[in-house]
C-alpha cells in the first residue's frame, strides 16, 4: 500500500517542484531586472556627470584662451610704456642740452655786452680827453690825418649801435691841429664832406634816440641822409652843412642857436669844437 501511495504521489511532487522552480526563476528574473534598472540609472547619471565635466572643461579652455589674450595685450601695453619712457628720457636729454646751450649763449651775450660797455666807456673818455687836449693846443698849421672810408664807416656804426657792434675793438683816439679855419669862417666844403654820414632807418633806431633835426624841427624820415658830428649828434646833412660853413662849434653848444634834445644824457664830448677835433683810429680789429 505504501509503495502504491508513493508512486501515486510522485506526479504531484513533481508538479510542486516545477512550481517552485518557476517561482525561483521569476525571482531571479526580478532580481536581474532590478539590477539592470539600477545600472541603467547609474549609467545615465554618470553620462550626465560626464556632460557637466565636459562643459566645465570647455569653459576652462575658453577662460584660458581669454586669459592668454589678456596677457598678450598687457605685454603690448608694457612694451608701449617702455618705449614711451625711453622716448621721454631721450627728450629730457635734448631739453637739457638746449638749456645748457641757452645758458652758454646768455653767458656769452652778457660777456659781449660787458665788453661793449667797457669799449663805449673807453671811447667816451678818449673823445673827452681828445677834446680837452685839442682845445688847449695852439693854432699851428699842420697836415690833418683823416680816416679811410672803411674806418669812418666802422666808427660810425660803432657810435650808432654800441651794443650791437660788440666785435669791434677801437684803438686810442688821438687829436690833430685845426682845419686851417677860424670859428667865424667855418669849414670848407671838402672838410664838411669828410664828416661821416648815414641813411636813417626808423626800424634800426634805438628806443629814446633823437629822431628830430633841431634845425628844421622835422622828424627824420627813412633813407634821409644824416651827418654825424664827432660829438655823436646827428642832423639832416643839408641842414647842418649850411651851419658848418659859417660855424665850427656843434649846434648844441650855443644857447642862442638850435639845440639838441635836452632830455638826452650826452657825454662830455658835446663841448668839442669841430676845428679842434679829428678822430684817429690807430687800430680797428674784429
Amino acid at each position: 500500500m505504501t509503495a502504491l501511495r508513493s508512486v501515486a504521489e510522485r506526479p504531484q511532487e513533481a508538479r510542486r517542484y516545477q512550481e517552485q522552480f518557476r517561482l525561483y526563476e521569476g525571482f531571479e528574473y526580478c532580481v536581474a531586472s532590478q539590477f539592470t534598472t539600477e545600472a541603467i540609472q547609474h549609467n545615465a547619471t554618470a553620462t550626465q556627470n560626464d556632460a557637466v565635466v565636459t562643459q566645465h572643461r570647455v569653459a576652462i579652455a575658453r577662460h584660458l584662451a581669454t586669459e592668454a589674450q589678456h596677457n598678450a595685450e598687457v605685454t603690448q601695453h608694457f612694451a608701449a610704456v617702455t618705449e614711451h619712457v625711453a622716448a621721454a628720457a631721450q627728450q629730457n636729454d635734448v631739453v637739457t642740452q638746449h638749456i645748457i646751450a641757452a645758458t652758454e649763449h646768455i653767458s656769452a651775450a652778457i660777456h659781449h655786452n660787458d665788453a661793449a660797455t667797457q669799449r663805449r666807456s673807453a671811447m667816451t673818455q678818449h673823445i673827452a680827453a681828445a677834446t680837452h687836449n685839442s682845445a688847449a693846443q695852439t693854432q699851428s698849421s699842420t697836415t690833418a690825418t683823416h680816416l679811410s672810408d672803411n674806418d669812418i664807416q666802422r666808427l660810425t656804426d660803432f657810435q650808432l649801435t654800441f651794443e650791437e657792434d660788440v666785435g669791434d675793438t677801437l684803438g686810442e683816439i688821438g687829436q690833430v691841429p685845426d682845419y686851417h679855419s677860424s670859428p667865424d669862417n667855418g669849414l670848407s666844403e671838402d672838410k664838411i664832406q669828410e664828416i661821416p654820414t648815414r641813411q636813417f632807418s626808423r626800424g634800426a633806431e634805438r628806443s629814446g634816440s633823437d629822431q628830430t633835426c633841431v634845425f628844421c624841427m622835422c622828424d627824420f624820415e627813412d633813407k634821409q641822409l644824416l651827418r654825424i658830428l664827432p660829438c655823436f649828434h646827428q642832423f639832416h646833412a643839408e641842414c647842418v652843412d649850411e651851419w658848418l660853413k659859417v660855424r665850427l662849434s656843434s649846434p648844441s653848444l650855443s644857447s642862442s642857436e638850435p639845440r639838441c634834445n635836452q632830455n638826452r644824457n650826452y657825454s662830455r664830448a658835446d663841448v668839442c669844437l669841430l676845428r679842434r677835433l679829428e678822430l684817429n683810429v690807430k687800430q680797428i680789429s674784429l
